[in-house]
């Protein structure tokens, strides 16, 4: 089960910590996620945050006009039995 997950302007620019920055300028992203520092979504892992940490997280799937795409909480429906 993939969730979907709305993205919402911000009213200001949030500040990205460097460790953050470092990590996505190795992976060769950070020049197309600049402009998601006006962003903000509802994490359901995290709370509200920045979408660019979606990048980072493991359960991230991808990202597609103004929607996050996240499978956090599939794993945890399963019994496991």
């Amino acid at each position: 089960m993939v969730r979907e997950i709305k993205v919402e302007k911000a009213d200001k620019a949030q500040r990205i910590p460097k460790d953050v920055t470092e990590k996505l300028k190795e992976m060769g992203i950070y020049r197309m996620v600049r402009f998601m520092r006006n962003e903000v979504i509802n994490c359901p892992k995290e709370g509200s945050r920045s979408p660019i940490y979606c990048f980072l997280c493991e359960y991230f799937v991808r990202r597609k006009t103004g929607v996050i795409y996240c499978r956090y909480g599939a794993s945890s429906e399963s019994t496991g039995e």
